[in-house]
């Protein structure tokens, strides 16, 4: 889908995909890529992951998903899963479906902010 969401600290999340999963899970499952427009020598970008000094990396922090519909009530989050990359999903029962049909919100707090540059 690539559907263009935000746009932020030259990292834009996009919309990637979303099944609606039927009998097999029971709910309608949303995926989100992040990607990454670095200018060379310096800059600024989200990711879910920790880049340590000494060139090392630890994999994805979960961080908290929550969903709210267009009303700010909260919409409880199923399954949910993280990577590749700084990507992340997850699915809303569908009971809900009603609930999101008109749009909804998503807070995510698994990103961190990098600032980097060339010495």
């Amino acid at each position: 889908m690539d559907i263009n969401l935000l746009q932020t600290h030259r990292t834009t999340i996009l919309l990637d995909d979303v099944w609606n999963r039927g009998k097999f899970a029971n709910d309608i499952y949303f995926s989100f890529h992040a990607a990454f427009n670095l200018k060379f020598r310096s800059g600024e970008f989200l990711y879910n992951g920790v880049f340590h000094e000494n060139g090392s990396f630890s994999s994805p922090s979960p961080g908290e998903i929550t969903i709210y519909d267009m009303n700010k009530n909260k919409i409880s989050v199923g399954q949910h899963g993280y990577g590749p990359g700084a990507d992340f999903s997850f699915g809303i029962s569908l009971e809900d479906r009603k609930r999101i049909e008109n749009g909804f919100y998503v807070k995510y707090t698994g990103y961190i902010l990098y600032h980097y540059s060339k010495t």
